[in-house]
């Protein structure tokens, strides 16, 4: 029995009703919109060597010439995508209205809208496959100013999250091309680096508190990779949480603050209950740090675990950076003077702490 391209269509248009994109009343419309976009007839039977997708976007791209250029080919992929996808401001009433039932179930609204319209790409790019698609950094990935634009970064689809941290306007997003499961940014509404001060660390404690599901990054390097500041998050237990030496010690300057070398000697490990004296103690940190720049870039990764808050702080040098390939990890090509006079202040600072 022949199958139509009106039923791949009206597949694919639920789809769309169902993350509250359009109305049942919209279906003709939609139709017509993806009959031009397609430039098929609806009414023609589906050729026998496709086959049905779970993918409904996916599903529809099969009917497109196999002459099309990769360029037309993501323009309709964008197009079909965008129909998806509400409005921003309408993702962001549904994020809202979602978060006050269940935050994770908030930002499994925003992931599941963003695979399925294909803003999020559903390979996990290594760094090795970002480095051969050199138009990656061509526009600043933290600016939500591309939202609605079409271009090598971003599709018409791509949303953006707005956020209230410390009375300041901040950006969630997915990333595009992911490394990590669930990967994304919260960046600063304006393309700007702000202060490394002490809001920079009350930001990273908030985002942990109110999207707990997450792990939360704050990375020198990053932002001035960017020339805009943000955090990084994913769902993902970075190597340093676990790379701890298991010998704690009580923190003297602050209460409440468990503090451990890491077993590399390459940073330092503190846990607390107490999300306040935690936070003074990344600060103080934070401080000896800017202050005496051993190393050209810091490290702030934070995750909330039921009422227990990890911090681990580690350093690395301009030689190290340039050869991690996965955020977090250590690495063996740092050289030894470097590494030495790394551990060497990391135990300065754990014997202030």
């Amino acid at each position: 029995m022949d199958m139509y391209i009106k039923e791949w269509v009206n597949e694919f248009i639920d789809v769309a009703i169902s993350f509250d994109s359009w109305m049942e009343m919209d279906r003709i419309y939609l139709q017509n919109r993806i009959e031009t976009i397609l430039a098929v007839d609806l009414n023609e039977a589906v050729p026998n060597h496709l086959a049905k997708q779970p993918d409904k976007l996916t599903q529809l791209l099969q009917l497109l010439p196999a002459n099309l250029t990769n360029e037309d080919k993501g323009r309709i992929e964008s197009e079909l995508g965008d129909l998806l996808t509400p409005p921003p401001s309408v993702v962001n009433a549904l994020f809202a209205k979602t978060y006050e039932v269940d935050p994770k179930q908030a930002t499994d609204y925003l992931y599941d809208l963003s695979k399925n319209n294909h803003s999020v790409s559903s390979h996990s790019f290594s760094e090795r496959e970002l480095f051969c698609y050199p138009f990656i950094k061509e526009n600043c990935l933290a600016c939500y100013q591309q939202e609605g634009k079409l271009t090598n970064n971003f599709s018409l689809a791509k949303r953006f999250i707005r956020m209230n941290l410390a009375n300041e306007s901040w950006m969630l997003q997915y990333l595009s091309f992911p490394q990590l499961l669930k990967e994304g940014l919260v960046s600063y509404e304006e393309h700007q680096l702000l202060p490394v001060n002490q809001q920079t660390v009350q930001r990273l404690f908030q985002l942990a508190t109110i999207l707990p599901q997450f792990t939360w990054v704050y990375r020198s390097q990053l932002e001035e990779e960017l020339q805009h500041s943000c955090y990084h998050f994913a769902r993902y237990t970075y190597p340093v949480l676990t790379d701890t030496s298991s010998k704690k010690s009580q923190s003297l300057l602050f209460s409440d603050v468990q503090v451990e070398k890491l077993s590399s000697d390459l940073g330092i490990s503190l846990s607390s209950a107490n999300q306040k004296s935690l936070e003074q103690a990344a600060y103080f940190i934070l401080e000896q740090w800017k202050q005496q720049q051993p190393t050209e870039s810091i490290q702030l990764v934070l995750r909330k675990q039921k009422e227990v808050y990890q911090l681990v702080v580690t350093f690395q040098s301009a030689s190290r950076l340039a050869n991690n390939q996965t955020l977090g990890m250590s690495d063996s090509s740092m050289a030894q003077e470097e590494k030495t006079l790394t551990e060497t202040w990391v135990e300065k600072v754990m014997a202030f702490l």
